[in-house]
């Protein structure tokens, strides 16, 4: 019997020995809790980057986007004088800041996939309004006051917006200075300007500036 209980004294401290005490336990839980709130923390910040720069995109592709239309429109600019509500001859391009609209012009080149009873040419006009920058445009060339134009949100968060105009260097006043307004005072209505820059303030990435180029003769 003594040999027996020896055995069996020796098989339960062997067995004592080989588990873990509640100390241990509670460390490992401990490390445990650790490497898994590193691990959230990092899943964190990867994701929040991964969504600014997913945001940082799509407003880069908003204004991209917005700048092409300009780009477009410019560049189908058509020296086309239109009449306002009161039969007046107008301009074909009025660009003013502080104004209700920047920038107002007929363009050409207007697709007409559905062959609509239209023209091609459209009179467009971009204005300014509640940091928003806006794109208005009729389907009548000339205001006869009793259509109300179509309004497109092109930008949004826009806190100024400032232009200059590029008089031709042939049949301009102020030949190759840039300009603040227009027409030039004392110049041809019918008359488009070489170039117009654009200088766009965004309340989230700062100024961007660009220069459209206009045909003399779009």
């Amino acid at each position: 019997m003594g040999a027996l209980q020896m055995r069996r004294s020796r098989v339960g401290r062997c067995a004592a020995q080989s588990g873990f005490t509640l100390l241990e336990v509670l460390v490992a839980m401990a490390i445990a809790v650790v490497v898994a709130t590193l691990a959230y923390e990092s899943f964190s910040v990867a994701t929040e980057a991964t969504q600014r720069t997913s945001a940082a995109a799509e407003r880069i592709n908003h204004i991209d986007r917005a700048l092409q239309l300009l780009e477009t429109d410019l560049r189908h600019a058509v020296s086309r004088s239109s009449k306002d509500s009161l039969g007046i001859d107008t301009a074909a391009f009025i660009g003013a800041e502080g104004s209700e609209y920047l920038l107002r012009f007929v363009r050409g080149g207007w697709v007409n996939p559905l062959n609509q009873p239209r023209s091609e040419l459209q009179r467009v006009a971009y204005r300014l309004a509640d940091d928003t920058l806006w794109r208005d445009y009729w389907f009548n060339v000339d205001d006869t006051g009793a259509q109300e134009p179509r309004q497109l949100d092109i930008l949004q968060d826009v806190t100024d917006i400032r232009l200059r105009f590029l008089p031709n260097s042939v049949t301009s006043l102020g030949s190759g200075q840039w300009q603040p307004l227009w027409p030039v005072r004392g110049g041809n209505l019918t008359e488009l300007p070489a170039a117009v820059e654009v200088t766009v303030e965004l309340e989230d990435m700062g100024e961007i500036t660009r220069l459209f180029a206009i045909a003399p003769d779009a």
